[in-house]
């Protein structure tokens, strides 16, 4: 597939988070192309990987071999759809179970921790959630999905332990993916007030415009709710037109990237590209905390009973962030990865200068490339900034 028709893919790819390389693959992909970066025949490691821009990006290129990981669940997801899915889309009648099935089985898990005033939803929306979600573990019991389009680990592949895979069947995949890009959109101001139950001022869908946002939260009455099934159903249907019927020998893993890059997996199947996209340090960019509402529906477990989100957390804090910078170097250079790739922009921990001296102590090579470029801020408004790409040899 050419750039221009995987810009045009990426742009209608519900899975925006906070610094996503989404609007910035072309010119990745130029810079790959000045400094002779083939991935068609490269085995590509997405080692920050989000939601899975690069690793979507590196899918339509066609790469050799594709492994991406994140820590957290909510993006894992999103590659398992985007990424290793070969090609398995939710039928007319799974789509209609998942929306319109009343589960017997259905938990009050939303309902109990984030339905009410000072909190998240509407009860109604909290009452569909929580059938969801038990329709989406349903997939392979009452709808009985073949076999083959749940993930097992094929242990010809990789030589690596079974619960370091993150498994989980396409289909159930792609359904998270959607109610999870449908809960993202439903909050005004972005994804990051996830992490502040007294935050009320969160977008509603209404019949009127002019009421879009309201600080009166959540109690507005069912009148001026969207029919959040129709909106569903949409985003259902974005998540399947979305899933490239494309044959990938891709893995996606869910854990920790300092961990997995000391495993058998990595030391002994040579990576001949890494891409790192790293939080650009501090609060603004605490992924675990800007997210921790997704963790948490997936997971049934209240934010702060998530104690991993503050475990994995050595690119959050300025003050140790050089620290760990180092280490995650010191485990590319024993890992012997050969073209080592860093996107970082202007509100990065420290200096382009900085990142360089601290690079060019265990590369040979560093050749940085920069672009401008506008991003909306909060309340909307537009700032200008510069993002820089790193590519080490």
């Amino acid at each position: 597939m050419d750039i221009n028709s995987i810009e045009k893919k990426l742009n209608i790819t519900p899975n925006g988070y906070v610094g996503s390389k989404k609007n910035k693959i072309s010119w990745i992909n130029s810079c790959f192309q000045n400094e002779g970066i083939d991935l068609k025949n490269s085995t590509v490691f997405d080692a920050f990987s989000g939601t899975g821009s690069f690793s979507i990006y590196s899918k339509l290129i066609g790469a050799k071999k594709i492994f991406s990981n994140d820590f957290l669940i909510s993006s894992a997801l999103y590659v398992k759809t985007f990424v290793e899915n070969p090609g398995l889309k939710l039928s007319e009648e799974e789509i209609k179970y998942l929306i319109y099935n009343k589960n017997r089985k259905t938990d009050s898990f939303m309902q109990k921790y984030y339905t009410g005033e000072e909190k998240y939803f509407h009860e109604k929306e909290s009452i569909f959630l929580d059938n969801f979600k038990v329709n989406i573990e349903d997939l392979d019991g009452n709808i009985k999905i073949n076999m083959q389009d749940i993930f097992y680990l094929r242990k010809n592949r990789i030589n690596i332990n079974d619960d370091q895979i993150f498994k989980i069947g396409y289909k159930q995949a792609a359904a998270f993916a959607a109610i999870l890009s449908m809960i993202s959109s439903w909050f005004g101001g972005g994804a990051g007030k996830f992490s502040s139950p007294s935050y009320k001022s969160r977008k509603i869908f209404t019949v009127s415009r002019e009421k879009a946002k309201r600080k009166d939260r959540p109690f507005i009455g069912e009148e001026l709710v969207l029919d959040y099934l129709k909106y569903s159903k949409s985003s259902l249907d974005k998540i399947n037109r979305c899933i490239e019927p494309i044959e990938t020998n891709a893995l996606t893993f869910n854990t920790d990237t300092m961990s997995l890059l000391q495993t058998k997996a990595f030391v002994n199947n040579p990576i001949d590209l890494i891409y790192i996209d790293l939080p650009y340090g501090g609060e603004h960019t605490d992924y675990f905390k800007l997210y921790g509402l997704l963790e948490s529906y997936v997971l049934s477990k209240p934010i702060l009973q998530l104690n991993y989100l503050n475990e994995i957390n050595y690119f959050n804090s300025k003050i140790e962030y050089e620290k760990s910078f180092i280490k995650l170097l010191e485990l590319l250079k024993f890992n012997k990865i050969s073209t080592w790739i860093f996107s970082f922009n202007d509100s990065s921990w420290t200096s382009v200068n900085r990142i360089i001296n601290i690079l060019k102590a265990f590369t040979n090579r560093v050749k940085v490339y920069n672009a401008e470029h506008s991003y909306k801020y909060r309340r909307g408004t537009n700032r200008n900034g510069t993002e820089y790409l790193f590519i080490c040899k």
